[in-house]
C-alpha cells in the first residue's frame, strides 16, 4: 500500500455551525500505516498557524482507527497539545466508498474546559498525483475552518446541500431536523441516545454526489486536479 490523501470535512463548532477542511496523509512506514493530519485553533475571530496530529493507522477487521496527537515545542503554549482518534469502516460499501469514507473524530477543543466532543466526519480521496512540495502546499492552504453553506458552496455545489449537511449532522438519529433534511431521514420509534452513523446512506449517496463533483469545472476543491493549477499559481 502507497499512501492516501483524504480531505476531511467535520462540524467544527456546534454553536455556529462552522465547518473545518483538514488534510490527512497515510503512509506505510515499514509495513506500519502511519498519518499525518493538519489542523489549526482559531482565536477569537482569526485563523492561527497549521498545526498537525501524527500516529498510527490500525486495521482491525473491517475497522480503521487514526490515533494521532499534537505535542508542541516546550517553547510553545502546552495547553494546547491535543489527541485526536477517528474510528471509520473502510468497507462500508464495498467499491461504492472507494474514494470516500465517513466516521466519527473525537477530539477535544482548544477552549478552557478542554471538553471531548465527537463530530462526523468525511474524508474524500484526492484525484491527483501527490508530491511532497504539493502535498506541504496542500496541507497549508486547504486547512481551514469556515462556514458550512460557504463550504457546502465552494466544494460541493448547492445542489447537493441538503445531503452534505446531514452527512456532517452530529445529532442521533430521531432527534428533530431542519425540513430540507426530513426525505433522507429515516423515522424511528424514539431518539437513540447515542451517535450512530448511517453508513448504508453514506454509500449509496456520495459516490453520486462525487460523480457530479468531479465533472463540474466550476468547483474547486482540494481533492479535484483542478487544485493543483490553484496551488502552482
Amino acid at each position: 500500500m502507497g499512501f492516501i490523501l483524504p480531505i476531511g470535512y467535520s462540524l467544527d463548532f456546534i454553536d455556529t455551525g462552522d465547518v473545518a477542511r483538514e488534510v490527512v496523509y497515510i503512509w506505510n512506514n515499514d509495513s506500519v500505516l502511519q498519518f499525518r493530519m493538519s489542523f489549526v485553533n482559531p482565536s477569537g475571530g482569526d485563523i492561527g498557524p497549521v498545526h498537525f496530529y501524527e500516529g498510527p493507522v490500525l486495521l482491525v477487521g473491517r475497522t480503521a482507527v487514526l490515533i494521532g496527537t499534537n505535542v508542541e515545542p516546550k517553547t510553545a503554549q502546552r495547553e494546547y497539545d491535543r489527541a485526536r482518534i477517528i474510528v471509520m469502516d473502510h468497507d462500508n460499501g464495498g467499491g461504492d466508498t472507494h474514494d470516500c469514507k465517513i466516521g466519527l473524530m473525537t477530539s477535544t477543543r482548544p477552549r478552557r474546559d478542554h471538553a471531548p466532543c465527537t463530530a462526523s466526519t468525511i474524508l474524500l480521496r484526492a484525484k491527483w498525483k501527490v508530491t511532497q512540495p504539493l502535498l506541504d502546499k496542500l496541507m497549508v492552504g486547504a486547512t481551514v475552518i469556515r462556514s458550512l453553506d460557504e463550504t457546502i458552496e465552494k466544494d460541493f455545489g448547492t445542489a447537493h446541500a441538503a445531503i452534505i449537511k446531514l452527512f456532517l449532522d452530529n445529532r442521533p438519529s430521531g432527534y428533530p431536523v431542519e425540513p430540507e433534511l426530513k426525505p433522507y431521514v429515516k423515522a424511528g420509534p424514539r431518539p437513540e441516545r447515542v451517535l450512530r452513523l448511517d453508513t448504508e446512506r453514506f454509500a449509496t449517496h456520495m459516490r453520486h454526489i462525487l460523480t457530479d463533483v468531479m465533472a463540474n469545472k466550476a468547483l474547486r476543491a482540494p481533492f479535484k486536479e483542478n487544485w493543483v493549477a490553484h496551488m502552482r499559481m
